[in-house]
């Protein structure tokens, strides 16, 4: 027994076999959507390296002007301390999150300043104004590089912080003066 087959069935078959095919073709030669490059091919060494810099270099002196504030019988020495370390802990806010934007993994945060717990009272605000003014020497110094950097928002960001660590560095730099040790 032969069953019938009605000619039109075949070519419809191939028909849609073609259809199936070409569609196929159509969809393989659609590129897939561009997904956001990872930003951290994109951050050069230098900006990577201000961006670390710059965290360990905050939270030291953060650590360091919390003890301070505690430790100093000067209230101009306190009233920069207390400064320094609020000012420094907004910017390492925002450090934190650009870095967080380029990739950038910043250094473990450490907590305390043990040298500065243990030093003498008597010349404490000498060598604290001392400190922060060759901190902020460095810090002006690393932040203005970074203002040149190609990448826009790291510039951005360093150059927003400049006027801050000027006004510190001044700042201790004025006490020290005062203080007859500068």
């Amino acid at each position: 027994m032969k069953t019938h087959i009605p000619s039109s069935l075949p070519l419809r078959f191939l028909a849609g076999l073609l259809a199936a095919v070409f569609a196929s073709a159509a969809v393989a030669q659609t590129e897939p959507p561009t997904l956001p490059r990872d930003r951290t091919n994109t951050v050069k060494h230098a900006d990577s390296n201000f961006l670390k810099k710059a965290a360990k270099a905050g939270d030291e002196e953060i650590n360091i002007s919390t003890v301070a504030a505690s430790r100093t019988s000067n209230p101009q020495v306190r009233e920069l301390a207390q400064m320094i370390a609020n000012d420094h802990q907004g910017v390492g806010a925002k450090l934190a999150s650009l870095a967080a934007l380029k990739g950038v993994q910043l250094p473990a945060r450490e907590m305390g300043a043990p040298k500065w717990e243990k030093k003498d009272g008597k010349d404490f605000d000498k060598d604290y104004l001392k400190e922060m003014v060759d901190a902020h020497q460095d810090a002006v110094d690393l932040f203005s590089s970074a203002a040149k950097s190609d990448d826009a928002e790291v510039a951005a960001f360093a150059s927003q912080q400049l006027p801050k660590l000027q006004a510190h560095l001044s700042r201790a730099k004025e006490l020290l003066k005062t203080m007859g040790h500068y």
